[in-house]
């Protein structure tokens, strides 16, 4: 005699663990799946150099008329009093004034959020722009010292010189960093 058994049910704790084992794998893949979606969805796009270079081109739009006729007109200053013929002092404070709105200019820029990609190149702008100050703010102070009567006087006039060279090769730099990067507006 071949005694058959009865197959038994699962019991109530088994069902239950098999229940929660599956409903917890989906919890798992659903909040997974959720959270991958967040995260990736929301991510905002990288900040690029057209976008830095367009907000830097507006900012040179605003201020570009004032400084370049402080600028010039320094320039015209320093021609004039080369040939004896300037005020030194009216020059150092052109400068001054010039130098003020170039420091407002370069904190404006300053203030824009730098791009995801070639942020060192932006940097490198502020870096030759702090330098080109600096040698704006030692013309000032030496040109400040230039008396009327002998302005060829040395050691004094070769200073000037040095600083007013440096200073161009210091402005070509920045002007070439700008170009890079689509600042177009910056040096125009």
């Amino acid at each position: 005699m071949v005694v058959q058994q009865v197959p038994q049910k699962p019991s109530f704790w088994t069902r239950t663990r098999v229940l929660i084992t599956v409903i917890g794998t989906l919890v798992a893949i659903v909040g997974g799946s959720l959270t991958i979606y967040f995260t990736l969805h929301d991510r905002p796009k990288p900040r690029t150099v057209a976008q830095w270079s367009t907000e830097a081109n507006a900012v040179c739009d605003i201020m570009r008329g004032e400084l370049n006729t402080k600028f010039l007109a320094g320039l015209n200053r320093m021609n004039a009093d080369s040939e004896g013929q300037g005020d030194p002092q009216a020059t150092a404070m052109n400068l001054v004034e010039t130098e003020n709105l170039y420091k407002a200019w370069v904190g404006r820029l300053q203030t824009l959020k730098l791009p995801d990609t070639r942020a060192d190149e932006v940097q490198q702008v502020f870096r030759d722009a702090d330098q080109l100050e600096r040698l704006l703010s030692r013309g000032s102070l030496l040109i400040s010292q230039v008396d009327p009567r002998v302005p060829d006087a040395e050691p004094l006039r070769s200073q000037v010189v040095q600083n007013v060279s440096e200073m161009s090769a210091a402005g070509s730099r920045l002007t070439d960093d700008l170009r890079r990067l689509g600042a177009i507006k910056c040096i125009e």
